[in-house]
């Protein structure tokens, strides 16, 4: 099993109690607490004036945002951990995230405009993988912040996108297959 690591300046700020989050007992809060990052409300703003209050505009603006300023690089790589899950001020400020972190960075600054949302946990071609899927234009659509694809979700399956569970940053919840306690 592996347990997710927090980086110890997440860790103090959420002993601290800022930006909404809490922990206790050597808990590790859930990924849709970690996606309510106060941090990342300025941006929120600044976009959502930029897209003219739309949200289809917004979230095209959220995705090339996302995608251009926060490259990728593992666990290992950034963080010298083999899983640790970012939250999504600290995804904009190092500017490199796992798939992981990337997806949440999406739908938190989607989420606080209000467009819905989630973050997909499953399997892309033959490895676990997480993206966005964002309710888009005329239907869900997947917005793979890793890669810059977007493509209908009803596709997903044709491209060897598997969801396993989907996460906001207000719930958890299993998508129509089985649920595995921990993913690889």
């Amino acid at each position: 099993m592996v347990v997710p690591q927090i980086h110890p300046k997440t860790m103090r700020a959420m002993a601290e109690g800022r930006g909404g989050y809490g922990i206790g007992g050597g808990q590790i809060v859930p990924h849709f607490f970690l996606m309510r990052d106060s941090r990342i409300i300025p941006l929120a703003d600044s976009l959502w004036q930029k897209a003219g209050k739309r949200p289809d505009r917004y979230t095209e603006a959220v995705f090339e945002y996302v995608t251009k300023h926060v490259g990728y690089g593992s666990d290992e790589d950034v963080h010298g951990l083999n899983e640790y899950v970012e939250m999504p001020g600290e995804s904009l400020d190092l500017g490199w995230a796992d798939c992981e972190g990337t997806a949440m960075l999406m739908v938190a600054l989607l989420t606080i405009k209000g467009v819905p949302c989630h973050v997909s946990f499953g399997y892309a071609g033959s490895g676990s993988h997480r993206w966005p899927e964002v309710k888009y234009k005329d239907g869900w659509y997947i917005f793979d912040t890793t890669n810059g694809d977007i493509f209908p979700k009803e596709s997903s399956f044709n491209k060897g996108y598997v969801a396993m569970f989907y996460v906001t940053p207000h719930s958890f919840r299993p998508s129509v297959f089985p649920v595995p306690l921990f993913l690889p």
